[in-house]
């Protein structure tokens, strides 16, 4: 008798694999979503939200600040390919959206202090 075994992979899981993929894009950082739109099957503290759609592929929404001085549709451009890219090779799954939200600005540090002040 052959048994089919089955995978599956959490919301929440997904829209974590999304969120650190944002640490493969120069110039944007995730911007977790506040905790009243964390919805059950997100993660806490995740920049990602991702639904399934009726033909089973992924839309991911993503929350992000940028760098002073990056070119955000660029970087953006870059962060979509590359959630298409990590999502597939971790999961298999096909990544047919992905929405990214520039939420702000991370300016320089001034001289001498540590850290960015978002604006």
């Amino acid at each position: 008798m052959q048994t089919r075994d089955r995978t599956s992979i959490d919301l929440a899981a997904l829209a974590r694999i999304a969120t650190l993929a944002v640490a493969h894009v120069d110039g944007l950082e995730p911007d977790p979503c506040p905790s009243s739109d964390v919805g059950a099957d997100a993660a806490p503290g995740a920049a990602a939200r991702v639904e399934v759609g009726a033909d089973g592929a992924l839309a991911v929404h993503l929350r992000v600040r940028g760098h002073w001085g990056t070119p955000l549709p660029l970087s953006a451009g870059r962060l979509r390919r590359e959630v298409v890219r990590v999502v597939a090779a971790m999961t298999g799954l096909r990544v047919s959206r992905v929405d990214v939200e520039v939420t702000g600005v991370l300016l320089p540090a001034a001289a001498g202090a540590v850290g960015a002040v978002g604006v």
